[in-house]
């Protein structure tokens, strides 16, 4: 495949014009069932396209950064089935909550930055950069920082 960056940029347009439009005509709830379909089938075909991944999973050998990064693509679009599940159960009035479900993809999503974050220079030797995996790092703390002086201020 030979993409070049303003194909992914019209690609994005694109789809957030469609979903603009669709928020214009339909009601938000079936916007919503149709979103978490739609991201529950990628979710899908991801896991299907990075399982080979997991037969090079073995106890003993260090872990290169690309198989890291792997790990954390299927970890973090594991949350995201978790997530799109959760989104059509709500809404198709299957549950009215399911606080575990949430809290288990939320921890996948989180573990899933913790892989991306250790994977360093593993997109051609380069991406991302050790100085810009630390400003990600500090970034995170931080962010963690604000919550947890909101949670306190505010209460939950």
């Amino acid at each position: 495949m030979n993409l070049r960056v303003h194909h992914l940029v019209v690609a994005l347009a694109a789809l957030l014009a469609a979903v603009s439009v669709a928020l214009t005509l339909f009601p938000d709830e079936h916007v919503a069932v149709a979103m978490a379909g739609a991201r529950l089938s990628i979710g899908v075909g991801v896991l299907v396209a990075y399982a080979p991944v997991l037969r090079g999973i073995n106890g003993v050998a260090p872990l290169s950064t690309g198989f890291i990064l792997s790990i954390g693509i299927i970890v973090g679009w594991t949350s995201q089935i978790l997530f799109a599940a959760y989104t059509l159960g709500i809404q198709l009035d299957f549950w009215k909550s399911v606080p575990a479900a949430v809290a288990l993809a939320s921890s996948l999503a989180d573990f899933s930055g913790i892989l991306h974050l250790a994977a360093a220079r593993a997109i051609e030797g380069r991406i991302p950069l050790r100085g810009w995996v630390a400003a990600g790092v500090f970034s995170a703390l931080g962010a963690a920082t604000a919550v947890a002086a909101l949670v306190a201020v505010v209460g939950v």
